[in-house]
């Protein structure tokens, strides 16, 4: 299993500039974009003649430092792209609000773009569950790729 993010834009710099005696100081907003596997281990439940194997993650717009908390000082979009392998192995997968355990529609293997406002705190956890044959013994987390792709959002 691995997680991939995309990011549209490089935003992370300083510009220090000197006019007539007069020195201006300013910076572009940080984009923040945390995502956190929360777990080492796959649950596994065996249902019948199939196998569901949950991963979960969580998608957030800050950071926990030292003593306080970095938000994200931007607008940004993102979409949940799912991706199997070139495997023949015959994978089914489902994801899930973890909160919520409602079902997420899935269109060609992507979720909907989700709208993140800047320097408003947003955490948002996904659950995805592997459906598989309970007889395969081959481990599937190579098989799926999570890939977030983050769009940066301007004001006009």
């Amino acid at each position: 299993m691995l997680l991939v993010v995309s990011y549209s834009c490089n935003t992370f710099a300083r510009y220090y500039e000197k006019i007539s005696n007069i020195k201006l100081l300013f910076s572009i907003p940080e984009p923040i974009v945390d995502i956190e596997k929360s777990q080492d281990t796959i649950v596994k439940k065996i249902i019948s003649n199939t196998q569901i194997q949950e991963f979960c993650f969580t998608i957030r717009n800050f950071k926990n430092m030292e003593n306080c908390k970095k938000i994200s000082e931007v607008d940004f979009e993102f979409e949940i792209e799912i991706k199997k392998s070139n495997s023949i192995f015959p994978i089914k997968y489902e994801l899930y609000d973890y909160l919520t355990n409602e079902k997420i529609l899935l269109e060609n293997n992507k979720t909907e773009k989700n709208f993140v406002y800047k320097n408003i705190e947003f955490e948002k956890k996904y659950k995805l569950c592997l459906i598989i044959p309970k007889d395969n013994n081959q481990n599937i987390e190579s098989d799926i790729d999570i890939e977030v792709n983050i769009i940066q959002k301007c004001n006009k």
